[in-house]
């Protein structure tokens, strides 16, 4: 799945840059956080606010839409994730100086800045998973400049991945199963489902 994601990505990075050259490339920067509420061992649940940055690099398609591909770095408690996926925007100027957006992201953030832990036969390790972001605000003029910021508020849903489990010291598994990895002897995933909402800075250009 991931490799089939990977390939679409890249052809629709290749179908971008040809198109940049035409002159019809836009780019979003935004800097931002993600809130929301992050489980405890005991059951409670507590706040948590976390860093996110995101760069869009885009095409028009019409004189106020764009889409293209979408690159960031999320910060969360229990691991970073690196979110790459497709993304619209849709702009819409009220006068000279202010306007709305509307944004849509959706891709699959992974878990490569993790490193794989391993003591003795116990080994540990991420996975990212699917997210989509939708997220609405308003755009502002940046002076005589034909850049303009953006302030934007959305809801982020992350899939993502926790796996532990033994090596079988033999080398092979000893419980005959389709979903054990060879040359584990027990496997234990968590699956995280990261909730979040998102109040972003950016600027067009």
């Amino acid at each position: 799945m991931k490799k089939y994601f990977l390939s679409i990505f890249l052809i629709c990075f290749c179908s971008t840059v040809l198109m940049a050259q035409s002159g019809q490339f836009m780019h979003q920067f935004e800097l931002g956080i993600l809130r929301g509420n992050a489980g405890n061992w005991d059951g409670s649940t507590m706040s948590r606010t976390n860093l996110s940055i995101q760069s869009f690099h885009g095409a028009r398609i019409t004189e106020n839409q764009s889409v293209g591909i979408t690159l960031g770095y999320d910060r969360y408690e229990q691991m970073d994730l690196v979110p790459l996926g497709f993304g619209w925007r849709g702009f819409r100027h009220l006068d000279k100086k202010l306007g709305i957006l509307g944004a849509f992201d959706l891709g699959y953030g992974s878990a490569f800045l993790e490193k794989r832990q391993r003591e003795g036969l116990f080994e540990t390790w991420y996975e990212g998973g699917f997210f989509f972001h939708p997220n609405i605000g308003l755009t502002f003029s940046a002076g005589k400049s034909p850049s303009y910021y953006t302030l934007s508020l959305g809801f982020k849903r992350q899939i993502a991945h926790y796996f532990s489990g033994f090596l079988d010291a033999s080398g092979e598994n000893s419980i005959s199963s389709p979903l054990l990895p060879r040359g584990f002897s027990s496997l234990t995933q968590e699956t995280y489902y990261l909730n979040s909402l998102s109040l972003k800075l950016g600027l067009v250009f």
